[in-house]
């Protein structure tokens, strides 16, 4: 919510499966993996991610909605 008020345009996957069906049929500008995604699920997704693809901006903890909006913003730019 916190992105798409900003102004993001925000697509969601609910597990790693959906996460790969999604990555591979479109790109992204930058994926977001929440701190609430368990760790197994992470690593799939990180290994699943192309360097060169994609920005991924892990949050380790939950975050005050600026600190947040301020590392999307750095890694957009």
């Amino acid at each position: 919510m916190i992105l798409v008020h900003a102004g993001f345009k925000v697509e969601l996957a609910h597990s790693a499966d959906e996460f790969q069906d999604r990555t591979a049929s479109s790109s992204y500008a930058l994926l977001v993996i929440c701190h609430s995604v368990p760790e197994a699920e992470k690593q799939v997704i990180l290994e699943a991610v192309s360097p060169s693809s994609s920005s991924v901006l892990a949050v380790p903890t939950l975050q005050p909605p600026n600190t947040f909006l301020s590392q999307v913003q750095q890694l957009l730019a």
